[in-house]
């Protein structure tokens, strides 16, 4: 994990450094000119991850118990946070935005004893992803922009004693944004860090 996290702070800071962002001229109060975005957002449905560690005998978000467990430790429902995610965004050109970020999904579930059925253990987890993304804009006003994004990055996660590390390919087929210097979005994700609406908020510089 900690060479998970190096490798991340390690990109981040030579794509500051090397990316060509002098290039771009700045007129003071036009926000399409703005060279950066920080975006913080939240939702959709962390497919892949429930396929790594969600059970398949514990019937996944719903709990459940199968026949082959009647005599052993069982496990409850497992739910997830769904993906919290944070970006650091580089305005190249008007219709490109190169994207760096990181998402994280938060895992807890229980373990039950076969015999009584009460509550043995209550374990928690976590996946961790970092996802460069390259950022497509075909529509752009002052107040609004719709855009498509395609990334790749890397997912790693833990829980009940389980690590996974894994490529993690994302796309974006429609987002919006709309507002001035602080913003909101919202997007279709459709990918392996998530399925479904992601929605949040931003800020220019």
């Amino acid at each position: 994990m900690k060479r998970f996290l190096v490798l991340c702070v390690a990109l981040v800071t030579a794509l500051a450094v090397y990316c060509p962002v002098s290039a771009i001229g700045r007129e003071a109060g036009n926000l399409n000119d703005m060279r950066y975005e920080v975006r913080l957002g939240w939702g959709g449905y962390p497919v892949a991850d429930v396929i790594n560690f969600v059970d398949r005998n514990c019937g996944g978000y719903f709990g459940g118990r199968s026949l082959s467990s009647i005599y052993g430790d069982y496990s409850g429902p497992v739910y997830m946070t769904g993906v919290i995610s944070a970006e650091f965004d580089f305005v190249l050109r008007r219709w490109f935005t190169l994207s760096l970020g990181i998402g994280w999904n938060g895992i807890r579930g229980e373990t039950h004893d076969g015999v009584t059925s009460s509550l043995k253990s209550t374990d928690s987890g976590y996946v961790a992803t970092f996802l460069p993304q390259a950022r497509f804009t075909y529509f752009s006003r002052e107040y609004f922009k719709m855009y498509s994004a395609v990334g790749l990055g890397l997912s790693y996660g833990q829980f009940r004693g389980r690590a996974v590390i894994s490529p993690c390919f994302h796309t974006v087929p429609f987002g919006i944004m709309a507002g001035g210097r602080v913003f909101g979005f919202a997007e279709l994700a459709l990918g392996m860090l998530n399925i479904g609406a992601t929605a949040g908020i931003g800020v220019r510089f």
